[in-house]
């Protein structure tokens, strides 16, 4: 399930959230594990593949949610760029 989100995201989590932030390069995939995550766009152009689904996160902020599903999402750059991303997991 994928989730266009504004709010603040400690509102989405409710708890305190683990954070990172991952520098994919343009020629690599980043495999994100099943898990409640909220991915930030830090700098570049990321395409987003989870649940069967596709997703561009084009502009400086923009985030997605993405809700435990059957396989891991799929991350890498929408363009010849390495993509900077901020991933925050809800931890219980």
């Amino acid at each position: 399930m994928l989730n266009s989100v504004t709010k603040p995201i400690a509102r989405w989590f409710g708890t305190k959230p683990q954070s990172s932030h991952k520098i994919i390069p343009a020629d690599k995939v980043f495999y994100l594990r099943n898990g409640n995550h909220h991915v930030k766009l830090i700098s570049g152009k990321a395409w987003i593949s989870f649940e069967g689904k596709d997703l561009l996160l084009t502009a400086q902020g923009e985030c997605q949610v993405l809700v435990r599903g059957k396989y891991p999402a799929l991350i890498t750059s929408a363009d010849k760029n390495p993509v900077t991303i901020e991933i925050q997991t809800r931890v219980n």
